[in-house]
């Protein structure tokens, strides 16, 4: 599966490459699934659970969102559509290493995109070193108030 992903990344690592050089908009391929333009300003990246359950629940009634557990899907609908911010789950079931290269990925094609990762663990490699990329943190449990400024604050940048 390691190595769909990472052909899958390159595949996607070419398109935008070759739409810096020529100035058009990335096209979805056969390797990342078609969206539709959408008017999202977030999404939120990150394997099915309690807590992103509650998290979609609680933001669709508040912000215009989308939510992937597919990397491929995420890294397209983010370079595709006009998102601001990126929500990264970086605790199981989600895969640190998967959303560390949803976070590259996108971060590459436009590195103005600003990233929220939601964490129990700030004081682990991947979190720190995502954070000093320009990633924040939000520390796992985290009052929705919190949030909510801070997307606010966010999408008013």
């Amino acid at each position: 599966m390691d190595s769909i992903f990472e052909e899958n990344k390159k595949n996607l690592l070419d398109r935008i490459n070759a739409m810096r050089q020529t100035g058009d908009k990335v096209s979805n391929s056969d390797n990342v699934e078609n969206t539709t333009q959408s008017a999202a300003e977030i999404c939120i990246y990150g394997i099915k659970s309690t807590f992103i359950d509650i998290l979609i629940d609680t933001m669709k009634k508040q912000f215009n969102m989308e939510f992937f557990d597919n990397a491929e899907e995420a890294f397209g609908f983010c370079i595709d559509n006009k998102v601001k911010i990126v929500l990264l789950d970086m605790d199981p079931p989600t895969d640190w290493k998967i959303s560390t290269d949803v976070f590259t990925t996108i971060k590459t094609a436009k590195p103005g995109m600003h990233f929220i990762l939601m964490t129990k663990s700030p004081h682990t490699t991947p979190v720190e070193t995502l954070a000093a990329l320009s990633a924040d943190i939000l520390i796992k449990p985290f009052g929705i108030d919190v949030l909510f400024k801070n997307l606010k604050n966010k999408l008013l940048s």
